[in-house]
């Protein structure tokens, strides 16, 4: 919180009052972080931006988005080689946690 203090003071576009009013909004709305899907710290823009494009194209990539495709069975050979790098790629992440 003081990162964000200090920077919203740096700007020397907010008052006091609006300061404060930001910094208790901010702790409000990391009572919900295990809400959300992402997290993503904004202290370099470059590594921020980076890591939303790649939220963008993770979500684009989900198979739910594409279920209709699954249907029409256009890609079966692709989308079944995708299917069992997916679930590789989930044994290997659940390897790594435990």
């Amino acid at each position: 919180m003081e990162e964000l203090k200090n920077r919203i003071i740096k700007r020397g576009t907010e008052t006091k009052k609006d300061i404060d009013i930001r910094l208790k909004n901010a702790l409000k709305e990391l009572k919900f972080v295990d809400e959300y899907d992402y997290f993503v710290i904004n202290d370099k823009v470059s590594d921020a931006v980076e890591n939303i494009e790649a939220i963008i194209t993770a979500e684009r990539l989900k198979v739910k988005r594409h279920k209709n495709l699954l249907k029409k069975n256009q890609y079966s050979g692709g989308v079944t080689c995708i299917i069992h790098l997916l679930m590789s790629f989930q044994r290997l992440v659940t390897v790594g946690i435990h």
